[in-house]
């Protein structure tokens, strides 16, 4: 049996990686939580970490602050992006095998098409913290470790405050919503795939395989807001457009127009998308249902 330890595994992306662990017997999944309790839950506070923790196979860290807009605590980004796991790196066995969940935001997103190689100029802190700790493990090349970038996640359990459920939630609601022009072109990929593909990695590293020590993970193309938004109009229970006020608030200051993740590593190395309207029909019915 594997032990895995999933830090943040009641979050967002962790949630969705538990699941898709808990989907392979071979993994005994541990979640890594401060807030939660369980016979799987190992307590672990990455803002006052006392590492003494038992062995795991494999660390696979999904913890993050700082990309929820609300989340604004400079010292916490830092302590929960870096500090928190770097220390925690420190105490498991060398033998540990950690993956670390990055985001695209750690590269200069000013280069629009990106890849493993393109520049590390993170301009939040958010993708400035995280970038510290993908820096960290990567002084540690004896160490074994991969560093994955998933770009512009949507999917079920994601903050409300977030592009996608705030669309969703307008239309279930019948609540009018101000909103840019749209016309900003992402990279947005469904995190239930991602989960899954993580999974795989794990599976690959048991098998004995060679891993990069930084990967892509996006569908490969930019996505305007508006063009993601008629996708979803179409899965919606009912959709009324005048809902969705486009233009009615101006952009974020010094927000790039495009970006996206330029590389096919990731699927060279098994990552597989879900159809678009399969993916954002499974997110509406999540919403549909709180």
């Amino acid at each position: 049996m594997v032990d895995v330890l999933v830090l943040g595994g009641t979050g967002f992306v962790g949630s969705h990686i538990v699941d898709a662990l808990k989907r392979h017997t071979q993994f005994s999944v541990w979640i890594g939580s401060h807030r939660s309790t369980g016979p799987d839950v190992v307590p672990i506070d990455l803002t006052n970490l006392k590492p003494s923790i038992r062995h795991f196979d494999v660390v696979i860290n999904a913890a993050g602050y700082g990309v929820v807009k609300t989340e604004k605590d400079t010292q916490k980004s830092v302590q929960i992006n870096y500090v928190g796991p770097s220390v925690l790196f420190d105490s498991v066995a060398d033998s540990t095998f950690w993956i670390q969940v990055g985001t695209g935001l750690e590269y200069n997103v000013g280069y629009g098409q990106l890849t493993e190689q393109t520049p590390c100029h993170p301009k939040t802190i958010y993708g400035i913290s995280k970038f510290v700790m993908s820096h960290y493990l990567l002084s540690h090349p004896a160490r074994s470790s991969v560093i994955v970038r998933p770009f512009a996640m949507y999917g079920p359990r994601e903050h409300g405050s977030k592009i996608i459920p705030y669309l969703i939630e307008s239309q279930l609601h019948r609540r009018p919503v101000p909103l840019s022009s749209g016309v900003q072109r992402r990279d947005y990929v469904y995190v239930g795939d991602v989960g899954v593909w993580i999974a795989g990695l794990v599976q690959s590293h048991i098998a004995g395989h060679s891993i990069p020590s930084v990967i892509n993970v996006g569908s490969g193309q930019s996505t305007s807001i508006q063009e993601l938004a008629i996708k979803l109009s179409k899965v919606l229970p009912r959709f009324e457009p005048e809902l969705w006020q486009w233009g009615a608030v101006p952009a974020r200051p010094n927000e790039s127009d495009e970006f996206y993740n330029a590389s096919t590593l990731a699927s060279e190395f098994g990552f597989v998308q879900s159809d678009s309207e399969i993916s954002l029909q499974s997110t509406v019915n999540y919403y549909d249902q709180l």
